[in-house]
């Protein structure tokens, strides 16, 4: 295994080892969407691991601090920041006959 498939696969394990579902196939996706990112970009390291990895909203907070747990020590001095919860959007629709 190169350098990213290996960081991706620990990644993957120190989440299943707090509790977090993480499927073969998501592993797999992670995988395949670091070796495009790299590593040296934690914001795309962070995206391309949360897209392949979380599949449920309650799961972020649990994700997101084992990344900085496990990341930070391959970017030294990272900085990173979660991004901040989602913020509610409102759409009005200008044809009520459009939704069945």
């Amino acid at each position: 295994m190169n350098r990213p498939e290996r960081a991706a696969v620990g990644f993957a394990e120190a989440l299943r080892q707090t509790g977090l579902e993480v499927s073969l196939t998501s592993s797999m996706l992670f995988t395949d969407a670091l070796a495009e990112v790299g590593l040296d970009d934690p914001a795309g390291v962070y995206w391309a691991a949360r897209a392949s990895l979380v599949h449920r909203p309650e799961d972020v907070a649990l994700f997101d601090s084992v990344f900085v747990a496990y990341w930070g020590d391959r970017h030294p001095g990272m900085q990173w920041r979660p991004p901040q919860e989602p913020m509610p959007v409102t759409l009005e629709v200008d044809d009520p006959d459009a939704i069945p």
